[in-house]
């Protein structure tokens, strides 16, 4: 079971899988290269959400890894 947050599979929450994210930002179930792992609020679309979630799960993660 991956890990929320880390899209690369490094077992870490880092600044790459930020940058990945940011990639992802405004994509939705109906555009091409939606990936459903960007959208950690399972509403269907990667937005700003999703952004705000992964800051908390990065912050978590740093605070204790």
């Amino acid at each position: 079971n991956p890990m929320a947050g880390d899209f690369d599979g490094s077992g870490r929450v880092e600044l790459d899988d930020f940058f990945t994210l940011i990639d992802h930002l405004g994509l939705t179930v109906f555009t091409p290269g939606f990936d459903a792992r960007y959208d950690l609020n399972d509403d269907g679309r990667v937005s700003f959400d999703d952004f705000f979630l992964f800051l908390d799960i990065y912050d978590n993660h740093r605070l204790d890894p």
